[in-house]
């Protein structure tokens, strides 16, 4: 079984790299940097071609909303293609627009157990959807010592290897979205 994955960055590629592995280690995941967010959506069509003629199982391209205001927003930015593909049944369809709702950083302050355990002497308590929070302001507030904030690559390698995606998913929708797509493709693959 094989799932691409296009992402917008450094940081991303490694938070999704550890906890995809780690997760889900009978497929093969090839996470692909686009270094940004208009590169990813402009890059999206052939990389689902890609994935197509190499009969990936699946495809899923995961795009931060900064300004956007919603997720209809975001995923009006694909071409039309792209977006009909996605309007498909969760059953039918092998592409997957999934929205990180205000960026990484939301998905990351998510899971309450993995922050605590970077940064033991934090306060932190994450609201019911992180979406709401300015995630860089929150970080800043736990990181006192600014050690991972100015290296948000090492901070999402740090989290992600204590990530429990069933904590993140009770305070984050988006992350939540993603991760039941992805299950979900995971036992239509499997069946």
């Amino acid at each position: 079984m094989i799932i691409g994955v296009g992402v917008e960055g450094n940081s991303d590629k490694e938070f999704y790299e550890k906890i995809l592995f780690r997760y889900f280690p009978q497929i093969i995941f090839k996470v692909r940097n686009y270094k940004n967010k208009q590169e990813l959506i402009s890059k999206t069509p052939s990389f689902w071609e890609e994935c197509l003629n190499r009969n990936y199982n699946g495809c899923f391209i995961l795009v931060d909303s900064h300004e956007q205001a919603c997720i209809s927003e975001v995923r009006m930015l694909f071409n039309k293609n792209i977006i009909h593909e996605c309007r498909k049944s969760i059953e039918e369809r092998n592409l997957f627009i999934c929205v990180v709702i205000r960026g990484l950083e939301s998905w990351l302050l998510a899971d309450d157990g993995a922050i605590k355990n970077l940064f033991p002497s934090a306060n932190y308590e994450p609201p019911d959807d992180t979406g709401i929070i300015d995630p860089k302001k929150t970080l800043k507030k736990i990181d006192l010592k600014r050690i991972y904030i100015s290296n948000k690559t090492l901070l999402a390698k740090q989290i992600a290897a204590k990530f429990n995606p069933n904590r993140a998913k009770l305070h984050s929708p988006s992350f939540a979205y993603f991760w039941d797509c992805l299950q979900t493709k995971f036992r239509l693959i499997e069946s």
